[in-house]
């Protein structure tokens, strides 16, 4: 359990995200501008709640009968095949990473 932290709940919001839009709130960076607060994910590494400090998505479609995840503190490895290629991320604000390939599927 994470203690002490902080929880906003947004109920309506009609000026950014319209046409059905769902968010995981809490995975960002740290913002230097409002430093009073501090990130979901931060504060589970700060009180040593993950085994490492990551956390992996696993999504999928609706229509394929499998789940999406998330994981906190580790990858789930029977979820892909091969090798992980680490990037640093470029931009934290949008978790942009610099790559200079991608393919799906092989293509």
């Amino acid at each position: 359990m994470i203690k002490n932290q902080p929880f906003g709940n947004v109920e309506k919001q009609n000026d950014i995200f319209t046409g059905g839009f769902e968010a995981i709130i809490g995975l960002s960076y740290p913002n230097p501008t409002e430093p009073q607060i501090t990130p979901v994910f931060d504060m589970m590494m700060q009180q040593h709640l993950v085994k490492s400090n990551l956390f992996a998505f696993y999504l999928t479609l609706k229509d394929e009968g499998i789940d999406s995840d998330i994981t906190f503190g580790y990858y789930d490895t029977s979820k892909f095949t091969g090798k992980i290629a680490w990037h640093p991320v470029i931009d934290k604000e949008f978790f942009i990473v610099k790559h200079d390939d991608l393919k799906v599927g092989g293509k």
